[in-house]
């Protein structure tokens, strides 16, 4: 059986779910209609196999970090390398004892939980029950249609 008008509901849910999840990242991270680094690696991909549709979201792993915040004292230092950019990026001097001592105060004081993950999940089941549930259904009832009138 031809599973176009599911596929084309498929890309629609696709794009969707690449704007609310810029929309909770924007928010989390204070940045709401700018463009960050996660915002811009968002991609999807769409599984059409045998009789199921999984899109699947995918974006840069360290959304966990900053979905899970970091507790005060914990852990290792944040490695120097892995601030430079970051730094470089905000206009800050990424001289070896700066990104150190922005390390130091990582550990020291933490990072407060931005959640992204939790949010993003909030606003698809919302799209869902608004939107995407009878995207659905209309594509399927049409791929039944097509298959029955050939």
């Amino acid at each position: 059986m031809s599973y176009k008008a599911l596929y084309r509901a498929g890309e629609v849910i696709a794009a969707e779910m690449v704007a609310l999840a810029q929309r909770a990242i924007g928010e989390a991270l204070g940045k709401e209609g700018s463009s960050s680094r996660l915002a811009d690696s968002l991609l999807t991909e769409i599984d059409l196999s045998g009789d199921s549709l999984v899109i699947h979201l995918l974006m840069d792993n360290y959304v966990g970090y900053i979905d899970r915040g970091r507790k005060p004292r914990s852990g290792k230092l944040v490695p120097i390398d892995e601030l430079r950019d970051w730094a470089l990026e905000k206009g800050i001097d990424a001289d070896n004892g700066t990104l150190y001592a922005i390390s130091q105060a990582i550990w020291r004081d933490g990072i407060a939980p931005r959640p992204i993950l939790s949010k993003i999940e909030e606003y698809a089941d919302m799209a869902f029950d608004e939107r995407w549930a009878d995207l659905l259904m209309d594509a399927l009832i049409d791929d039944l249609i097509t298959y029955f009138n050939q």
